[in-house]
């Protein structure tokens, strides 16, 4: 499993991104992606390599 990349978290909440933690996991947490608070949110996670 991967993780989804610090930098890209770090790059998108520096222009305006909030990101939740929706649940943690040291390998693979899943988060809650929102921009605007009147607008759905997105659900950010990495894909588990086989």
């Amino acid at each position: 499993m991967t993780a989804f990349h610090r930098n890209t978290v770090k790059t998108l909440t520096e222009v305006g991104f909030k990101f939740d933690i929706k649940e943690f996991s040291h390998t693979n947490p899943t988060y809650r992606i929102s921009f605007d608070e009147n607008k759905s949110s997105l659900l950010g996670f990495s894909k588990i390599m086989i």
